[in-house]
């Protein structure tokens, strides 16, 4: 039996999710993308900024519910949250 590969692909804009499924789908068809996705992130990072604990806390919430889907890797797509990403990353275990 092959094992699928499952990655959890967060998404902050409905186009960065529509991007990544094509990107998948012609170069790693065989991967079982979970995309989860809330838009009104980009506003809110705009509106509090990124050290507001709201922010963070909800990027954290998706996060740890990513991780809970037992995937093998999780996938931001939006690169404006870069600097959070890279401090709580690290702690959840999945790359």
């Amino acid at each position: 039996m092959t094992m699928t590969t499952r990655i959890a692909l967060i998404h902050p804009l409905l186009p960065a999710l529509q991007a990544s499924a094509a990107a998948f789908r012609r170069h790693w068809p065989e991967a079982r993308c979970l995309n989860l996705l809330d838009d009104s992130l980009p506003d809110d990072l705009y509106r509090l900024g990124m050290t507001h604990p709201d922010v963070r806390r909800r990027i954290a919430a998706l996060l740890d519910y990513a991780r809970g889907m037992e995937v093998s890797a999780i996938l931001f797509s939006g690169s404006g949250f870069g600097p959070l990403l890279d401090e709580l990353g690290p702690a959840l275990g999945v790359p």
